[in-house]
């Protein structure tokens, strides 16, 4: 699959290629990203070793959150941003700061059809 660059443009990209996909392959990739989101960040974006080890440094709470809130808005089709402050160079990664700042939420459904609202805002910040 095409990797994307870790910016806002690239997360836009990934976010219209993924929306094409019919419901049945776009909850597929929804459970890709609860199983395992480090894997599936790597799969879809270019990130550097430096990168991938910085999200494998991260604690499981906060791995934990990003996966289930960016399937539920993978899965509901929900708008999905990328706000990442301009890039300098960063000696060590322990200064990079993700945090989502804008929340989905899965609704009940009477007819067994996934439906979620909201928009997930992710921040990267250094």
């Amino acid at each position: 699959m095409q990797k994307f660059p870790v910016t806002p443009i690239g997360f836009e990209c990934l976010q219209r290629k993924l929306y094409k996909l019919p419901n049945s392959e776009l909850a597929n990739q929804a459970h890709l990203i609860r199983k395992d989101f480090i894997a599936w960040m790597s799969n879809h974006f270019d990130l550097n070793e430096n990168q991938i080890s910085h999200l494998e440094s991260l604690q499981s709470e906060l791995i934990n959150l990003l996966s289930s809130q960016t399937s539920i808005a993978i899965q509901g089709r929900l708008d999905i941003r990328l706000l990442k402050s301009e890039f300098k160079p960063v000696n060590a990664y322990e200064s990079k700061l993700i945090k989502p700042t804008s929340l989905v939420r899965v609704l009940a459904s009477d007819d067994d059809e996934f439906e979620a609202e909201g928009e997930l805002i992710i921040e990267i910040s250094y």
